[in-house]
């Protein structure tokens, strides 16, 4: 009797054990704990209000042991995905299917480190003795990239616990996904915050100075495709500015943006961009280099700036017309299928006399009905009621650390032109 008591009081303290790691844990060990609750607990207190002999005691030990191997095994948890699956869901909309895909996402981040990882070190081994010790210091990058990564992981829990509380996402439903998910979705949500949001200004000034110009004492401004909102913070701060609408129809960025909360957490925060691209490197340092967060301008904007509001919304959508005196367009309109569809909607956003600056490249979606060519934009803008009043080029490496060897860049073009 007194055995079977303390074999509940083990299954509940390795229970409890299990909850206080869950948040950290991965999904398979989430569904673990799961299905600890379900079954095995019940099961031990059965055994332990029951008298029970030596044999029986042996038995539940057994069934204790294979009950502990099955769980660890890849059947297992297609099982708990089976079962996940079975519950009802809450009822879906786009933003939160978008934001659950988000959070499996960083769910999976550990695991596809790991598996990184572990593949870079078998691949290390291959060498021989000789050529391990000649790049000794390779190998050591290797091991501090990893330890590297569990920092942009508890960054990266950061927002998915705000994710889960702010749309009640259960832990069954996470499971219900499928657990081979790439990181892609969790990536991006770090390099765009490093983009929009680094403490060093030198890339993003020379995309906001042209746009800025053409803002100032503009009453009313829209920025549509305003990604973590970094532009839409700075037109507010201008002069004679008093509304900024901030479009997105990206939900997680929409998501990061739009949460005061989540953004005080996240400022300060170093953020390290590069830990994934392991070629092309002049120092091994530099693929190491963290990056700090600044966000004052979100969380603390100067007391004369406008307001800024960040809306989830798709820009063809918005019922709004001769609304505003000025749209600025930052890396957005190639993002259209029909283009013709984005430049008569900016049309009927702005007042007559209206701005509508623009700065970006023109990469096409693979969907895309037109693939206009600048002179062709150019020609259609003019014959469909505006005047072009400024034109310009620029050069924009769009993501990457500048010390890498490989850079991309962009060839972009700039218009400011009124509606007429």
């Amino acid at each position: 009797m007194w055995a079977a008591w303390g074999i509940l009081i083990f299954h509940l303290s390795a229970f409890e054990h299990s909850l206080t790691n869950m948040r950290r844990s991965s999904i398979a060990r989430q569904g673990r704990t799961t299905l600890s609750l379900l079954f095995l607990v019940p099961y031990a207190t059965f055994v332990a209000i029951k008298s029970c002999n030596a044999e029986q005691l042996v038995i539940c030990v057994v069934v204790g042991v294979i009950y502990g191997a099955a769980i660890q095994s890849n059947l297992a948890m297609k099982t708990f995905s089976m079962i996940a699956k079975m519950f009802p869901k809450p009822s879906s909309t786009p933003i939160r299917s978008q934001i659950l895909d988000l959070c499996v996402s960083i769910s999976s981040y550990d695991n596809n480190v790991q598996q990184i990882i572990d593949r870079k070190k078998r691949l290390f081994f291959m060498l021989n003795k000789e050529q391990q010790n000649n790049c000794v210091q390779t190998y050591r990058r290797l091991l501090e990239n990893h330890e590297l990564q569990k920092k942009n992981s508890e960054f990266l829990e950061l927002i998915k616990d705000s994710a889960v509380e702010q749309f009640d996402i259960g832990k069954l439903e996470l499971m219900g996904k499928d657990q081979n998910t790439s990181v892609r979705a969790a990536n991006e949500i770090i390099e765009h915050l490093v983009r929009d949001w680094s403490q060093d200004e030198k890339a993003r000034k020379e995309l906001f100075e042209p746009i800025l110009k053409h803002c100032k004492n503009k009453k009313r401004v829209l920025v549509p495709g305003c990604g973590l909102g970094k532009l839409a913070y700075e037109v507010a701060a201008l002069e004679g500015v008093e509304n900024v609408d901030a479009i997105e129809f990206n939900a997680p960025m929409y998501f990061v943006a739009n949460n005061r909360q989540l953004l005080q957490v996240l400022d300060k925060s170093t953020l390290y961009p590069n830990l994934f691209k392991f070629s092309n490197w002049r120092n091994g340092a530099d693929q190491l280099e963290g990056v700090t967060l600044d966000l004052s301008a979100a969380l603390t904007p100067k007391p004369d700036a406008g307001q800024v509001e960040v809306v989830y919304q798709d820009f063809l959508k918005m019922k709004t017309e001769n609304y505003y005196d000025c749209l600025a367009s930052l890396f957005f309109i190639d993002t259209a299928q029909n283009i013709f569809e984005y430049i008569d909607q900016i049309r009927r956003q702005l007042k007559k006399g209206g701005v509508w600056v623009n700065y970006g490249p023109l990469q096409y979606g693979t969907a895309a009905y037109a693939e206009l060519s600048a002179d062709e934009l150019f020609e259609y803008i003019e014959s469909s009621g505006w005047k072009i009043v400024e034109r310009w080029t620029g050069t924009n490496r769009y993501n990457g650390s500048e010390k890498s060897m490989l850079h991309t860049a962009y060839g972009i073009i700039g218009f400011a032109c009124i509606k007429e």
